[in-house]
């Protein structure tokens, strides 16, 4: 269970690790104030996020994780070659990779 950052400017310093953090974050304080009612410090005025950033924020986070995969997944028949794997047992080590997601 995600537990919201109570400050964003965590995130400000670049980084795609941070950018894909503050993503997940947005996303998981804007599902708990929806369950929950507005997350915040007590006494702090809650504004419910609003549609378009969380449009935004998912845009994002599927754009950047179809930028990663077509990265790797172009890199495979280097990979094939330079490990001398047969086309079987690529296909049973990817099917690992998979199955230990």
């Amino acid at each position: 269970m995600c537990t919201p950052h109570r400050s964003p400017a965590r995130h400000r310093d670049g980084g795609l690790a941070r950018t894909v953090g503050a993503i997940l974050c947005s996303l998981c304080a804007a599902r708990k104030q929806t369950a929950d009612g507005p997350v915040g410090e007590p006494g702090e005025d809650a504004a419910p996020l609003p549609p378009a950033r969380l449009r935004t924020a998912l845009t994002v986070f599927f754009a950047l994780d179809g930028f990663l995969f077509a990265g790797w997944v172009v890199r495979i028949p280097a990979i094939k070659h330079h490990t001398g794997a047969t086309a079987s047992t690529l296909g049973l080590a990817l099917l690992g990779v998979s199955a230990a997601r």
